[in-house]
């Protein structure tokens, strides 16, 4: 069944949409020189900044706009360059990434060769969710799993691998196809709470919990200046998620103290030093790095940093080397699969059904 006129704007009242009938005066200050067609015939304003487009691309990938397009117009609207205006309460700079996305197909927004800026893939999220242009909207989701994955091999970040941590990147979100920073996982969870993106919540709180306090409490400043900043219950998450982390970490560690084994009885068993020399130098090293990471919240670094931070890592037999590193990475990965329980994240409501079926036998 058709939509009434009422529906439609309605539709576009909650998107903050007006055609130029709803303001007195159009006022263009300034023309978005990418984005300005001499032949277009529909013009955008954000901010008194004017976007000449064409019509039919728009109606063709927004349903939103096509509904406005088919509303009737006052005879008497006032236009500019013979065409009509619709005035749009979006930031400028996200509007002219997201129409480049859906106007540009040069610019390879939907190549993983083209690395993308955090703040241009939460404009394609954004824009494209309130314009129902749903594939700028996958596009963006795609590149944000990118950065926070569902596998921990995927989650490369200087806090999940030690050898990147060591070569210092130039973004954080290495296997990724966008150029962010650490900080940039506050506007994630934002964005994920917004826009129903549970899945993203979990490697995203682990980055909120390698911020510095003064980050965690004030938020950031993005490239554009915009403060994103942690709701009390998300902070209350990350901070109760730190501390369980230390734990964990610290945990991890006491493989050094318990000889290596993943179970007891296989202690010492493969040792080729004689006697209980490696263990000796575990218990030593557990000390050493007590000192060094109890107040960390790294846990899910991974085995390298070991060789790097024991001091006495050159000492111990290549089997027990082996162990050392087994038990530790089991240990990591028990801490990824909690993820959502250590940052009381919860289980979207299609993961919970698929689960209790599998528990259950079900079909």
């Amino acid at each position: 069944m058709a939509e009434d006129t009422g529906s439609k704007k309605r539709k576009l009242d909650d998107a903050g949409i007006m055609s130029h009938g709803d303001e007195a005066e159009v006022v263009i200050t300034r023309r978005c020189e990418t984005l300005w067609f001499e032949d277009g015939n529909i013009i955008l304003v954000a901010d008194g900044i004017g976007f000449k487009l064409y019509k039919g691309i728009l109606t063709r990938h927004s349903p939103l706009f096509n509904s406005m397009f088919t509303l009737p117009q006052p005879n008497d609207s006032p236009t500019v360059d013979g065409c009509m205006v619709v005035i749009v309460h979006d930031p400028p700079d996200e509007l002219e990434e997201f129409l480049l996305a859906l106007y540009d197909s040069s610019a390879s927004y939907f190549s993983n060769d083209k690395t993308l800026k955090f703040n241009t893939v939460k404009a394609m999220l954004s824009l494209g969710s309130k314009y129902d242009v749903d594939h700028i909207r996958e596009e963006a989701i795609r590149r944000l799993r990118q950065c926070f994955p569902d596998e921990l091999d995927s989650y490369v970040t200087p806090h999940t691998c030690y050898k990147i941590r060591k070569e210092g990147p130039e973004h954080y979100y290495l296997r990724s196809s966008v150029n962010g920073r650490l900080e940039d996982c506050i506007a994630a969870i934002l964005l994920a709470n917004e826009h129903h993106l549970d899945h993203l919540l979990p490697a995203a709180f682990y980055a909120c919990a390698q911020l510095d306090n003064q980050t965690l409490i004030e938020g950031y400043l993005d490239d554009r200046s915009v403060r994103w900043q942690l709701s009390p219950q998300d902070l209350n998450r990350v901070l109760e998620g730190q501390r369980i982390l230390r734990n964990r970490d610290i945990r991890a560690y006491q493989c050094l103290l318990d000889g290596t084994r993943v179970e007891p009885k296989d202690v010492g068993k493969a040792c080729r030093h004689p006697g209980d020399m490696c263990i000796s130098y575990m218990i030593s090293s557990y000390v050493d790095l007590f000192e060094k990471f109890y107040t960390r919240h790294h846990a899910l670094l991974d085995s390298d940093r070991l060789e790097n931070k024991l001091s006495n890592w050159d000492l111990f037999c290549s089997a027990c080397k082996k162990d050392v590193k087994t038990v530790f990475n089991g240990h990591r990965r028990t801490t990824w699969e909690s993820l959502r329980t250590i940052f009381d994240v919860e289980v979207p409501a299609a993961a919970a059904e698929t689960s209790a079926i599998a528990a259950g036998g079900g079909e």
